[in-house]
């Protein structure tokens, strides 16, 4: 009932952050409420198309800004467009973040022992 009642906020927050935002955020701000109270996880790709400081809908283009860059790693940048707080999100697959970090320590190791 909880994820039922999450779902219709989230779909609320969405139809209507084109003509009232601060509406928009209320219903996201009562969805992060429901699950933090029901001990509930939210979906991955709904925390992404949230902002953390200021509750509100991430919409590519209205309410956020989103740029990729590849400085070290590939990743996106999502800046939202109300209070500017900036997400991150890479696009490598963590098992090949893993074993590049792995290997990277495998070396580290071998040149402290060498000397």
């Amino acid at each position: 009932e909880a994820y039922a009642r999450m779902n219709f906020l989230y779909q609320a927050a969405y139809a209507c952050v084109f003509t009232s935002p601060a509406l928009a955020r209320f219903y996201v701000r009562t969805m992060k409420l429901i699950a933090r109270k029901m001990v509930l996880r939210l979906d991955p790709s709904i925390k992404r198309s949230v902002c953390k400081k200021c509750n509100n809908l991430l919409v590519p283009g209205y309410t956020a800004t989103i740029r990729c860059r590849a400085m070290q790693e590939s990743h996106i940048v999502v800046t939202c467009c109300f209070c500017g707080e900036v997400k991150r999100f890479s696009l490598i697959n963590r098992q090949k973040k893993k074993a590049r970090h792995h290997r990277r320590r495998e070396g580290q190791n071998l040149c402290v022992f060498i000397v």
